[in-house]
């Protein structure tokens, strides 16, 4: 098992997509770090990683240098 440390403004399901290839590695990662899939993540925090679901799609972002980090900061109300 591999382990992921979290970037600035990535969400869970950023991790599925770049790091296991397919968004409902979501679940996975939940469910093996016991937290929600809606979890707010802070940079630095250290992921526990199941296997990698569709390689291809993971060596077509690291091949590419792509990093997604789709959380968007919420004004402070």
């Amino acid at each position: 098992m591999k382990t992921y440390t979290v970037q600035h403004q990535q969400s869970l399901l950023d991790i599925a997509l770049q790091e296991l290839g397919d968004v409902a590695g979501i679940v996975k990662i939940a469910e093996l770090n016991n937290i929600s899939i809606t979890q707010n993540l802070e940079v630095g925090d250290v992921l526990l990683l199941p296997e990698t679901t569709r390689p291809q799609v993971v060596k077509y972002l690291r091949d590419r240098k792509i990093t997604i980090a789709t959380d968007i900061p919420r004004p402070n109300k």
